[in-house]
């Protein structure tokens, strides 16, 4: 049986698709899927049969069919008012009638009407009201209303700046194809702007709108290709894609002699891949007489507007004495400017001068440190590995402190090198000794463990302390943990404390968030709950979900701050957006009994449901004591959008001093 029509439950779009796949498979799927549409058949209104409104239909006509009830003629009345087409220019009528076709739920309509507001088109500016229809019309995938609403996320109008918000929209707009959203994608990946920053996929999204002539798009690959970043540094492929952007012809392109003539004109106006283009055609003799030293001239140009490719063309010019004068110091200048762009071929270059000490002081562990970052912009590749693997092990045998602990750390983790524990904890040791700090730490976890070396509490709590008192922030960490749990040392809450504050005051999360535990119960520390309060407020505010939950429970409980259930509900709801199971089980609490929000039993069911998902014992009894209050399509709903919500969440990760110091400091109005 095929399905041809996607289904909409609670705000979640089941696809055609999808639905047709649960109806081939087992009867129980096949009972599930004829639930929720007997149900959703059951509360649909009957619809009216489709009106068609074309361009050349005589406005009387449209008018008629408007003034019928036809949605679609109401929003070409909208669009003739709004545009002065047919009719005389009167934008405040036009939007009368969007709205009338809008509040039929015609899509479009309500994306237009947004605009009005948007833009105070025939209305007054608002903001908040555009972003209300946007919302209206992309909940039935609207894709210029889904853009809309990412540039509303991103820009902070009429909704919260958020620019991970922003980037769920673009995603979706540009999923389904617009080219605006696609290049946005393509900005959000390559910064990093609320999504993990990914060249690669960033020229994906860019290579789909170039593909479909954005000229923006076009030039971002251009960029790309000729930096390195996300594809394989190509100049040819650069110049290619910055001739699609600036519409240069085929017969141009085609002909050396016309496509040097136009890169000449070009490169006069300051086009910074015109330059790079000239240079090239100089030393192939493409289109010129070949010359070298013009070719450089022509590199020396786009090198010093900050073109990454042509800078280390430069270096290498002056490394081998082709086109300037032999000179290694000078090329190491280039190469560094090129590498510090992320250009491969100049960091793979650096990582050889420092290593034979060419042009530069030899230091194998600089030179290690370029060659890593090759690896990362490069192509991955067992040869790439191994090679690297060489320059690493030689930089450690070279007394290069960095490589020995990282070294150490890989044989631990098999990354690069077969795992072997022991080698492992024999380069940390010799690090250690260096006094290098990371080395410490990750010896004390070894020793901690009993990995490579004999279990010892107290060796590894010795380590732990040398890293700690050189400010290491894990180690300062992890030295609150074991004085507080009087694992290696002397049970000391109060060094305790002293340890964790020094690795708060770095900045440090967790550490802060613990620090506000200690205050809140008095361990340690004279209790002082308003203390406590505020480092919740320090981690919260990094987005620590541990710190968000404990935040919740102050306002809820009253601790160190006035009783606040609405601003409880809030930080609440943030750590159980991130997974937290104990905050997702207190939402549900709170929409069961109808405290801080209104009663809601199917909200309830869905954070109990994502709660027991977490791992917290006590939700699932209160999922069951619910589901009788509920029908079983409203059941079967809330677990269609559970599990659509579990698949775009990772898990949380568990918290470093989980376990003994739970257990003997719960937190503040735990259950």
């Amino acid at each position: 049986m095929n399905i041809t029509t996607s289904l909409r439950i609670f705000g979640f779009v089941i696809p055609a698709g999808q639905i047709s796949k649960h109806l081939a498979g087992p009867a129980g799927n096949l009972s599930t899927v004829a639930c929720l549409i007997t149900l959703l058949a059951l509360q649909a209104p009957p619809r009216a049969a489709a009106v068609v409104v074309h361009e050349k239909m005589p406005v009387a006509s449209v008018q008629a069919l408007a003034e019928g009830g036809s949605a679609e003629a109401e929003f070409a009345m909208g669009q003739s008012y709004l545009l002065g087409k047919g009719v005389k220019k009167d934008a405040t009528e036009g939007v009368r009638w969007l709205r009338q076709a809008a509040d039929r739920g015609l899509a479009k309509a309500q994306y237009a009407l947004g605009r009005a507001f948007l833009q105070g088109t025939g209305v007054s500016p608002d903001s908040a009201e555009a972003v209300k229809w946007f919302r209206m019309a992309a909940d039935q995938s609207n894709v210029d209303a889904l853009y809309s609403l990412g540039r509303c996320s991103a820009q902070g109008t009429g909704m919260p700046k958020d620019a991970t918000e922003a980037a769920k929209w673009y995603l979706l707009a540009a999923e389904l194809g617009h080219v605006k959203a696609q290049v946005e994608m393509g900005h959000a990946c390559l910064r990093g702007n609320g999504v993990a920053q990914n060249a690669a996929e960033a020229v994906q999204w860019y290579r789909r709108a170039a593909e479909k002539g954005d000229s923006d798009a076009q030039e971002a690959v251009a960029r790309a290709y000729i930096k390195g970043q996300g594809v394989a540094q190509s100049a040819d492929a650069a110049l290619l894609w910055h001739h699609k952007a600036v519409g240069l012809s085929k017969s141009v392109e085609n002909n050396p002699v016309e496509a040097a003539r136009w890169s000449r004109r070009a490169a006069a106006r300051g086009d910074v891949f015109a330059e790079v283009e000239l240079a090239f055609a100089y030393f192939r003799g493409a289109g010129v007489k070949r010359d070298e030293e013009e070719g450089v001239q022509w590199f020396l140009k786009a090198a010093q507007h900050g073109v990454s490719l042509a800078q280390s063309e430069v270096a290498s010019a002056y490394m081998k004495g082709r086109g300037l004068p032999m000179d290694q110091v000078e090329a190491v200048k280039w190469y560094h400017k090129a590498a510090e762009q992320g250009d491969a071929k100049a960091e793979y270059a650096l990582g050889v001068a420092y290593f034979q000490g060419e042009g530069v002081r030899r230091s194998p562990g600089e030179g290690l440190k370029w060659y890593a970052r090759y690896i990362e912009h490069s192509p991955a590749g067992t040869d790439t590995l191994e090679e690297f693997m060489s320059w690493h092990i030689a930089a450690a045998r070279l007394g290069d402190v960095g490589a020995q602990s990282d070294l150490g750390q890989r044989y631990l983790e098999g990354i690069g090198v077969p795992y072997d524990a022991k080698e492992g904890v024999k380069w940390l040791r010799i690090a250690s000794g260096h006094g290098d700090a990371m080395a410490q730490f990750r010896l004390g976890a070894a020793c901690s463990r009993g990995e490579g070396t004999a279990l010892d509490a107290a060796e590894a709590a010795y380590w732990y302390r040398k890293a700690a008192e050189q400010n290491l922030v894990l180690a300062q960490l992890e030295m609150g943990r074991v004085c507080f749990s009087g694992d290696g040392v002397q049970k000391n809450e109060a060094e305790a404390v002293q340890w964790t504050r020094k690795a708060a005051m770095q900045g440090n999360a967790q550490a802060q968030d613990e620090l506000g535990n200690f205050y809140q119960v008095g361990l340690g520390v004279a209790k002082d709950p308003a203390s406590g309060l505020k480092w919740y407020e320090k981690a919260a505010a990094q987005k620590y979900a541990e710190g968000q939950f404990h935040l919740g429970v102050c306002y809820h409980d009253g601790a160190g701050v006035k009783k606040d259930l609405t601003t409880s509900i809030e930080w609440l709801r943030k750590a159980a957006e991130q997974g937290h199971a104990k905050a997702q089980y207190r939402l549900g609490q709170s929409y069961m009994q109808g405290e801080g929000v209104k009663k809601d039993p199917v909200e309830a069911l869905q954070w109990f449901l994502l709660s027991a998902a977490g791992g917290d014992p006590d939700a699932t009894p209160q999922a069951d004591k619910l589901k009788p209050e509920l029908t079983p399509s409203q059941v079967t709903a809330v677990q269609i959008r559970v599990e659509r919500l579990r698949t775009d969440k990772l898990p949380r990760e568990p918290r470093p001093l989980e376990g003994k110091f739970e257990q003997e400091k719960p937190p503040t109005g735990a259950r």
